[in-house]
């Protein structure tokens, strides 16, 4: 077997997963009534672990600079395809994707619990509530998978860009109907440039907060204007995942360049992104402030 035939998830022994499987206490439906995500310092929810995007595991006790030399595989679990992103753990169940596009859900000691198949490659991490595993693909769809067997609940494809992917992971943001902030991207520069059919380019970045329950978008924005788009100005993808603050109710996201075409004809010019750059900034602070139905900075 080749290197390249070999995917896999590997849990370290020293990295400490505790906490007790519960199971779930049904409404008529056999769901909670009311999804949340896991506040429990063992468990890890989402990629960077908080809407905050700390990165810290206040439960976490077993590793140091003394203990990292003394990690020894656990155990290994080989997957179909690739998996690239950071699997998320909750009471005691590990969740990933790969790139044939499977979504698994071991246990803590590397055991399948179940698969579930969406329409293409995962290459970001999920978010789990007590509900739903939510995850997006390169295809640019967003899926709720059952948390307790996989089954695909809903799914949608938010742009309607032929190229549109999901590179970043979703992040809770609660409100009453428990609801979810996620960026949309694009291959459309990498694809699209490449289809002799296909003129290029046309995407533009995006936002959305959509319910957990049933993936209804409350609201969408785009990063690139519709004036700015009929000058041929494409691009703004959003590769990494959002930041909420809930305090101050605003999402933050970054968005990346402009794609080739006839409103980016020169990339290279420092002085005309430097100017795009700038009014970008601009218009993310208003838009960010407007998503959660704020009004504007003042100047």
């Amino acid at each position: 077997m080749s290197i390249k035939q070999v995917f896999s998830l590997i849990l370290l022994s020293a990295v400490g997963i505790f906490g007790f499987a519960q199971v779930p206490v049904g409404d008529e439906n056999g769901w909670h009534t009311r999804q949340r995500v896991s506040h429990d310092p063992n468990d890890w929810p989402m990629y960077n672990h908080d809407p905050h995007g700390t990165r810290f595991n206040r439960g976490e006790r077993a590793l140091s600079i003394a203990s990292v030399p003394q990690l020894q595989q656990k155990w290994i679990y080989l997957t179909v395809g690739d998996v690239y992103a950071t699997p998320v753990v909750v009471r005691d169940t590990v969740y990933a994707g790969d790139t044939s596009g499977t979504f698994y859900a071991l246990t803590r000691e590397g055991q399948l619990l179940w698969q579930a198949t969406v329409k293409g490659p995962i290459t970001a991490s999920a978010l789990v509530t007590n509900r739903m595993v939510i995850v997006g693909d390169q295809l640019g769809y967003v899926y709720g998978l059952d948390r307790w067997n996989g089954r695909i609940v809903w799914s949608i494809h938010p742009n309607p860009n032929e190229y549109a992917a999901i590179y970043g992971s979703p992040v809770w943001v609660g409100g009453d109907d428990g609801d979810v902030v996620l960026g949309v991207s694009s291959n459309e520069d990498l694809y699209g440039l490449r289809n002799p059919s296909y003129s290029c380019c046309h995407f533009s970045g995006q936002v959305l907060r959509f319910h957990a329950d049933d993936g209804k978008i409350v609201w969408q924005t785009y990063l690139i204007s519709p004036e700015d788009s009929a000058k041929g100005i494409a691009g703004s993808s959003v590769w990494a995942s959002p930041t909420y603050d809930e305090e101050l109710r605003m999402v933050y996201i970054g968005t990346g360049n402009c794609y080739p075409g006839p409103g980016c004809s020169d990339t290279r010019s420092v002085s005309e992104n430097s100017a795009r750059r700038s009014q970008l900034m601009e218009q993310n602070r208003h838009i960010m402030i407007y998503a959660e139905g704020l009004p504007p900075l003042s100047s």
